[in-house]
């Protein structure tokens, strides 16, 4: 159990290496609970909670709450039978409302189909059920139907048919008022399947205020939303550019942070510049028409560069421009970094980048002397991220703090190191290295 809490919360923290604005998502528990695992490093067995007091039942609620925010999401309903008390107590929404919930794939679906059903609220649920047909899939999206939990923000993939159709857009409808996250990906099961119940529920979200909306397959047979206004729009490479048009115009006074996926900056350039109340761009490489649209966001105070595999001649290039000609902050993410890049390693193009995040997939690790190298031509870095294996040790001998005076935060990958002794040793030899710094651990 105590293996299973640990590798959650570290997923967890792996997948935030976005830039600013960042939204990482909660750990499986409440609040309490995660900074709880911070100050403690440990979480204990949840039976450990509960054996540790002779009488539960006279606890005050407040402090009961807090003992029950160490157990997993997974396990809170059986805790039901314990008695009367427990019955009420257990499906009390503070319990819930700050917790993260993701149903796994291909695995017995009846306790996951019951917290969708009776759990009171949620903070996140990622639920992503692959094709319309999967009897697993319409469990779930029942069980959610019937439901009354409020959640705030939904990571939701599914497959469009006619029975989940209806489905969809109860389990929208039944949580206008609550849901202010969406990220769907729609996926017909043949090219004919019609997506306009789904997105008729989507645009009757009025809480809703940040969107990725993803459309692999089926017709949206003209579909135009009219009710939505925005305030994060992230625009897939799957979203027809008429779609992406239409939510644009719809929170051109509204929307303060876009994101674009590859290829689509140039192909709605002179719908972007409408939003002149974004403060944050985000865009993939390729990204033809940038330095275009930058100068034309008066509000633009951060811009978020990223790229898969290398860095690529046309980033080096705005990178340069943006040196001249962007007041703002710049941010650079690799995101898929197999093998270290030889062109980024020696070429200073992030000199005057304020925010650098590096991802390697796997197990690979980097030679810390080329990578001390290249980090000394971070001059302007403040924040940096290194999500990959290198000996951090030897990095340090290499790469003077006096390098980097800017730099606040730095993330480095946790799983490399063999036990907490070494983070504390790790975290001690940081200490002295630069005392001001803010050190992570992903």
């Amino acid at each position: 159990m105590q293996r299973r809490s640990m590798k959650r919360s570290k997923s967890s923290q792996e997948a935030s290496t976005s830039g600013p604005p960042s939204d990482t998502p909660l750990e499986f528990g409440t609040s309490h609970e995660s900074s709880s695992f911070l100050k403690s490093g440990i979480p204990p067995e949840p039976s450990t909670c509960l054996q540790s007091f002779p009488s539960l039942e006279s606890l005050p609620r407040e402090l009961l709450l807090a003992v029950l925010a160490y157990v997993p999401t997974e396990q809170l309903l059986p805790l039901r039978l314990l008695g009367r008390r427990w019955k009420t107590l257990i499906l009390e929404e503070p319990l819930w409302r700050h917790r993260r919930l993701d149903v796994p794939e291909c695995i017995n679906e009846r306790p996951y189909a019951a917290i969708l059903r009776l759990a009171p609220a949620l903070d996140t649920l990622k639920l992503e059920t692959g094709y319309p047909t999967s009897t697993q899939g319409i469990v779930y999206l029942k069980a959610l139907a019937e439901g009354k939990c409020k959640i705030r923000f939904l990571h939701f993939a599914f497959g469009v048919s006619s029975v989940s159709n209806k489905l969809i857009s109860k389990v929208l409808s039944c949580r206008t008022s609550s849901l202010q996250q969406l990220n769907m990906s729609l996926n017909g099961c043949v090219r004919f399947s019609n997506l306009v119940p789904a997105l008729d529920a989507i645009d009757a979200l009025k809480e809703l205020k940040t969107l990725t909306l993803t459309v692999v397959r089926g017709l949206s047979h003209g579909f135009a939303f009219k009710c939505l206004r925005l305030t994060n729009l992230d625009i897939s490479m799957f979203l027809s550019v008429d779609m992406a048009r239409n939510l644009i115009h719809l929170g051109r006074n509204t929307l303060t942070a876009i994101k674009c996926d590859m290829g689509v900056t140039n192909k709605l350039k002179a719908d972007l510049v409408l939003c002149k109340n974004v403060t944050h761009l985000t865009v993939t490489s390729p990204f033809d028409g940038l330095d275009e649209v930058v100068p034309q966001l008066p509000s633009l105070q951060y811009v978020t560069i990223q790229e898969h595999f290398r860095i690529t001649p046309p980033t080096m290039e705005w990178l340069q421009w943006a040196h001249s000609n962007f007041s703002g902050k710049v941010h650079f993410v690799m995101l898929n970094f197999c093998t270290y890049d030889k062109h980024l390693i020696l070429s200073d193009s992030l000199r005057n980048v304020h925010s650098v995040t590096l991802n390697i997939n796997g197990f690979s690790a980097i030679q810390p002397e080329p990578l001390a190298q290249f980090l000394k031509s971070l001059t302007a870095v403040e924040q940096l991220v290194l999500n990959f294996g290198t000996d951090i040790q030897r990095l340090l001998f290499s790469w003077p703090a006096s390098s980097v005076p800017r730099l606040q935060c730095l993330s480095i990958r946790a799983r490399d190191q063999r036990d907490q002794s070494s983070l504390r040793i790790l975290t001690q030899a940081f200490k002295i290295w630069r005392p001001s710094m803010q050190l992570k651990f992903l």
